[in-house]
């Protein structure tokens, strides 16, 4: 890295970007990727919590997040949660030592604010006021020509354990629309304005109605109570737990009191205040029947200008989350749903979310969560409220789930966008680092800029097997569970250091500057993990160059939401385009408020392009409420869409038609592929994050980047060793950047634009060669060919220069290897009882004339382990030696696994796992050469022997496939 920092200072590259490349080559700690660390309660041995933070450092994580979890022991087991429970004293004393450790290592330190998630604290009952409410309904039909005389319907669902006390709401008819013929079907569908409020003709638990027409009402009841929902994985405390009312302040105090009194010692707080902490909420999983609490009746009339019961059947939920009522007019649904999770979104957010994170920053300490899990509510809003909002690979069904947090991270000026990673479903003990590869990479791109890996779980716990305790599997007690228990127990793990550099480097890059972007797309209702792809901009639009992110009203109505030289957000996402689709969750209508229809006009107004997509002829209003109305909503729409910088387009497949009306393209241009990117401004550094967004697709092209400076070069960095290099081929054209980039299915490149005050440097605009490459130190050009005769280069400053080049030597398809295999497996008998952490390496030696994955080796195939091929090969002849005009690749076929490499005794650098082909030319000699490559393996094939009844997937198939040794000849550019 020296010579490249040396070479652009000469050049005049200023002294902050120099020191920029420094620090990637070696990023700061707390850049790089944390670990989710999964406790037993307080059943841990102070010497293990020290021994496991030191592996954690030792394999280049920058932080650890410690959780009580233990879901793969039965809901309702209690492991002396009495004595070594959350919060008691043994659960001080650990987390006191894993802090103490984390600093002695520079590591951060993040934590729940409870036990497991939801949070709660063990000092309130379910039915006391800081406990979660729930409201559930009781239902009666009576049909045309009856009366009804009876009790109130009562709830039909059971109330909880330990739930006691449940209050009457609301008691009413309502008429049942013709368009329900049958009222055991789901939905019943009910007229909206026809209810009758019963509440005056309840008497001792009856009620009397008598229909005034001839239709089917339904008697509807509601009743309020306490969920009695406990944190997963429960019971974690004596007392118990339960999960606080997430809408009510009252349901924030206990927890500050709790941690003030029990937690936030001196001692405690001095450990916090030496590196980073964090304390972390994990997604809104509410278990109620229905959201509720005590003051959401008050708060929704103010918001919205009518009356909750008005809407009640529509917005209490029945058996699995399903709505048994709906208005017979869909329009009227659709906008009470819109009202009542706006309610809860702000509720959630001022009684919630903003305390927790006052009271955190007061500490010192910042506040992350993952502010989903509520369907309809506006996460986007949230996250934008927050220290660190969070994502998951998990939970997350499509990647653009996290254009939501990354334009709510653009629009705060927030630095991170965190991600819990590789939880995969029913892959425990089967994930591999190339798995992990593939689904960060695209999550970098949609604005992911920090990485929570799941996890690694404590060594032991009761109940647990080889190779000891895993918080997550198997679950149900029956099945495989979620991805992973990462530590020493994975022979993956003996490559970590590799993939936590690599993250850690592209991390350091993308927490810096601000996000820039293309397009802001306007979600209506803000929800965050709904799966929603937008048409074109983040599928087609995105493989020629797009990029977008999410936004919702109260972005765009936020502080950074100004409108100068035609782009949205100059200072942060410089938004040359919004876009919004008409509500693909609300039947296709068209839909906005009034307020943020007229933020849309007047940006319009100040130069914004707008692009609508779908039918906006008659919008309607998104909420149902008095504030809102839909024939003042048309008007402005209509006024909108006759500017000039504002297009309305049918469908998905119009929208390119449409950006061509507005005469707008995407900052960063190439052919339509599987190339995705994202890109940060960094002072007056740009820096390029692409990605083949592909799992068989490979990436061939050039790509255009706009210029800010009029002397600048492109810096290739590798993520993989934190080293530089100028790229030797690109051209400027009309203050472009031209750049070939090639790229293997889920591959990534990671180039800065460096601005330079010095004279323009040499480099290719083109070349006949195979390849071209800048050699670092001297700055010299070289070309390569495999074929013999004259190659022609073309330099930026119009010189040509061909150059003869001699034949190559020829390829060598490696097949006769050594292959030694270390066998991982339960040192005391089969891993079910006895010592169950301690692991045993039975070795394999064998040879092979040919490679094959291991499940055709007979003695291979229910092997999990790591595994060394080794071989020689002869480079180079007396006639035709290999010297410093020849050179050579490895070739590697794609296969399962991670590795490293050996040639002729010296370790190489890391390598790029998605790469396949890799220049070894420096560490190879003529004659004779060795080589050694080191692969590792997930567990499963081991664990399908341990517990064949839990690990029931198919082998995985590992070892190396195939491997060539390709030569080329090179030369200086002459």
């Amino acid at each position: 890295m020296s010579s490249i920092v040396s070479l652009l200072s000469s050049w005049g590259a200023s002294a902050s970007t120099t020191q920029i490349l420094n620090e990637f080559a070696s990023p700061p700690t707390h850049t790089r990727p944390y670990i989710r660390w999964w406790w037993p309660h307080g059943l841990v041995e102070i010497d293990e919590i020290r021994r496991e933070v030191s592996q954690i450092a030792d394999a280049g994580f920058g932080g650890i997040e410690i959780q009580d979890v233990h879901n793969s022991i039965e809901a309702g087991t209690d492991i002396e949660s009495h004595s070594h429970g959350w919060a008691t004293e043994p659960w001080i004393n650990a987390v006191h030592a894993a802090l103490d450790e984390a600093n002695a290592h520079g590591l951060a330190h993040d934590m729940a604010l409870g036990p497991c998630w939801p949070v709660g604290v063990p000092t309130y009952g379910p039915d006391d006021e800081p406990a979660a409410k729930e409201i559930v309904l009781g239902k009666e039909f009576v049909v045309a020509g009856n009366k009804y005389d009876g009790p109130v319907p009562p709830p039909f669902q059971e109330p909880n354990d330990n739930v006691n006390e449940q209050a009457l709401y609301a008691v009413q008819a309502w008429r049942v629309s013709d368009a329900s013929t049958n009222v055991t079907a789901i939905p019943v569908y009910l007229e909206y304005g026809s209810m009758i409020d019963l509440a005056e003709d309840v008497t001792g638990g009856s009620v009397s109605f008598t229909p005034p027409d001839d239709a089917t009402w339904l008697i509807f009841s509601t009743y309020v109570r306490g969920s009695g929902q406990q944190p997963e994985g429960y019971p974690h405390t004596d007392p118990l737990t339960y999960v606080v009312d997430h809408f009510s302040q009252a349901g924030v105090q206990p927890v500050f009191d709790y941690w003030e009194e029990h937690l936030l010692s001196e001692e405690f707080l001095s450990l916090i205040s030496k590196t980073p902490t964090t304390f972390m909420e994990d997604s809104i999983e509410l278990e109620q029947v229905s959201y509720w609490t005590p003051g959401l009746p008050a708060k929704f009339e103010a918001r919205h200008g009518y009356d909750v019961r008005t809407i009640l059947p529509i917005v209490t939920q029945y058996e699995d989350e399903e709505f048994l009522f709906e208005f017979a007019d869909a329009e009227s649904t659709r906008a009470a749903l819109n009202d009542f999770y706006d309610l809860l979104g702000q509720l959630y957010r001022e009684n919630h979310l903003q305390p927790m994170k006052s009271w955190a920053n007061n500490l010192g300490v910042q506040y992350r969560i993952q502010p989903y899990g509520i369907p309809q509510m506006d996460g986007i809003q949230s996250a934008a409220e927050v220290d660190i909002p969070e994502g998951e690979s998990l939970g997350f069904g499509a990647v653009d789930n996290y254009r939501s947090l990354a334009g709510a991270a653009v629009m705060a000026n927030l630095s991170r966008v965190s991600n819990e990673l590789g939880a995969y479903s029913h892959a425990a003990y089967a994930t591999t680092w190339a798995k992990i590869l593939a689904t960060v990479n695209p999550e970098f791109v949609a604005g992911v800029s920090q990485n929570v890996l799941h996890g690694m779980s404590y060594l032991d716990a009761p109940g647990s097997v080889w190779p000891g305790f895993a918080a997550f599997t198997p679950i149900h007690g029956d099945e495989i569970g979620y991805a992973e228990s990462w530590g020493p127990r994975q022979p993956a793990w003996l490559h970590a250091p590799d993939f936590t550099g690599y993250m850690g480097r592209v991390q350091y890059i993308l927490q810096r500057g601000v996000g820039t972007h293309d397009c802001a797309f306007l979600r209506q209702n803000g929800d965050v993990d709904s799966d929603y792809i937008p048409p074109y901009f983040t599928s087609e639009g995105a493989g020629v160059g797009w990029s977008t992110v999410f936004i919702d009203e109260a972005l765009l109505n936020s502080s950074a939401a100004s409108v100068r030289g035609g782009r949205l957000a100059p200072e942060t996402g410089n938004f040359s385009l919004v876009a919004i689709e008409a509500d693909p969750f609300g039947n296709g209508q068209a839909i906005l408020t009034e307020s943020a229809a007229d933020t849309l006009y007047g940006f319009a107004k100040a130069g914004l392009s707008i692009l609508m997509v779908g039918d906006w002829e008659s919008p309607r209003s998104y909420s149902l409420g008095a504030n809102s109305s839909s024939a003042s909503i048309a008007e402005t729409v209509k006024r909108l869409l006759e500017l000039d910088n504002v297009v309305n387009v049918a469908g998905p497949d119009e929208v390119p038609a449409g950006l061509q009306r507005l005469g707008i393209a995407p900052v960063v241009e190439y052919d339509q592929s599987a190339l995705i990117h994202t890109r940060r401004k960094d002072g007056d550094l740009d820096h390029y994050f692409f990605v083949s967004n592909s799992s068989s697709e490979r990436v061939d092209q050039t790509v255009s980047i706009p210029t800010r400076h009029a002397n600048v070069v492109p810096v290739q960095l590798d993520p993989w060793t934190g080293n530089a290099t100028v790229l030797p081929v690109y051209s400027v054209a009309d203050g472009r950047l031209h750049i070939p980039i090639t790229l293997q299915p889920y591959q990534s490149s990671l180039i800065s634009v460096v601005p330079l005050s010095g004279p323009n440097t040499q480099h290719a605009v083109n070349s006949t060669a195979d390849s071209v490459i800048w050699e670092p130190g001297t700055g010299r050009l070289i070309v390569r060919t495999t074929d013999p005769g004259s190659v022609t280069t073309t330099l930026n400053n119009g010189e040509t220069y061909k150059t003869t080049l001699d034949a190559a030597l020829p390829e060598l398809d490696l097949s006769n290897w050594e292959l030694t295999v270390d066998d991982w497996q339960p040192a005391d008998g089969d891993g079910t009882t006895g010592n169950i952490t301690a692991t045993k390496y039975v070795r394999h030696t064998l040879t092979l004339t040919s490679l094959t994955d291991w499940t055709a080796i007979e003695d291979l195939q229910d092997v999990s382990g790591n595994g060394t091929y080794s071989t020689t090969f002869t480079l180079g002849t007396t006639e035709t030696p290999y010297s410093n005009r020849t050179g050579a690749y490895l070739a590697l076929e794609k296969f399962n696994g991670s590795f490293r490499t050996k040639v002729n005794g010296i370790s190489l650098p890391a390598l790029d796992q998605m790469a396949l082909q890799y220049d070894i030319s420096q560490w190879l000699k003529n004659g004779s050469n060795s080589i050694e490559i080191e692969v590792a393996t997930s567990l499963l094939n081991r664990m399908r022997i341990v517990q064949p009844d839990i690990y029931t997937p198919d082998r995985q198939a590992f070892g190396l496939l195939g491997v060539r040794i390709k030569p080329f000849s090179q030369a200086y550019l002459s």
